[in-house]
Formats: C-alpha cells, structure tokens, sequence
C-alpha cells in the first residue's frame, strides 16, 4: 500500500503587533485550535485544547512560562508544551510559526 505525502502549509493567522506580551490569542488556521502566546520576548504557538478535557487554554493564567488550565489547574510550560511538575508524557502539541511582513504564520501538516 502506498502512502501519501503529508502536505505542509503556512497559514497567515495574526498581525505581529497584535501579539500582546501578557495575553495569548486564540486563532484557527484550518479549523486547528492553536494558542499564540507572547513571553519574555518569545512567541510560543500550542494547542489550544487541553489534554484533560479539551478546555479552551486560553483563558488559563500565566505564571513565568508556566500555563495553568482554567478548567481543572492542569498545568504546562509553554517552551515545551510538556506537563509541569510531573514525569510523564502528556504534551501540548507545538506548532512551528514564522513572521512574514508583520503576520504570523503557523505551519500546519495536512494527512
């Protein structure tokens, strides 16, 4: 059985500017729930659903780089979207972003 190739594609979702340092903003490039979030400099592109439940993330606090889950305090460190305080392998997933003329663009792999 042959199998195909994943197609990639960058898709414009937010002026860089409106990227504010202390809140996240919730976009949808292609129906995918992605959390865009600016911190000490660095922009950080998650899921915008948690693991747990599904809650939206981006109504969670900030503490650091540390993300808290608004439904049940699950929490995340957005550099790596890994679980906080606990070895496991519950993880945000990450998406790959870049600026093109002032807009950020995530990368999104099609199956």
């Amino acid at each position: 059985m042959e199998r195909l190739m994943t197609a990639e594609e960058w898709v414009p979702v937010l002026d860089e500017k409106v990227l504010d340092e202390n809140l996240g903003e919730c976009v949808a490039p292609k129906g995918y729930p992605v959390l865009l979030m600016k911190r000490y400099g660095q922009i950080f592109a998650l899921s915008n659903q948690c693991p747990h439940m599904g809650c939206t993330l981006g109504g969670g606090m900030m503490d650091g780089y540390i993300l808290t889950c608004p439904c049940h305090d699950w929490q995340f460190d957005i550099r790596t979207g890994r679980m906080a305080g606990v070895e496991n392998d519950i993880v945000l997933r990450s998406y790959e972003w870049r600026i093109d003329s002032g807009k950020i663009s995530i990368k999104i792999k099609g199956d």
